[in-house]
């Protein structure tokens, strides 16, 4: 599930949410957690990316980015 950040308009905490893309499609009813207001914008973040130097380091299992270590 993506994890999408918001600012609230009133308070300017920044905060994340777990939503899924059809949960997001029916623009769910989203609150402020530090002063529950509807007031939000959404902060675009860049998404993470690693290069095949890094995946290597990544669950010390040879590469593939997976803990479970049987993935490839």
């Amino acid at each position: 599930m993506p994890t999408y950040v918001f600012r609230c308009e009133e308070c300017q905490t920044v905060f994340e949410r777990f939503i899924s893309f059809a949960d997001l499609a029916s623009q769910p009813t989203i609150l402020c957690p530090q002063c529950a207001s509807q007031r939000l914008q959404r902060v675009w973040t860049a998404p993470l990316v690693l290069t095949a130097s890094e995946r290597s380091t990544v669950g010390g299992n040879g590469g593939s980015g997976c803990a479970c270590g049987s993935c490839n």
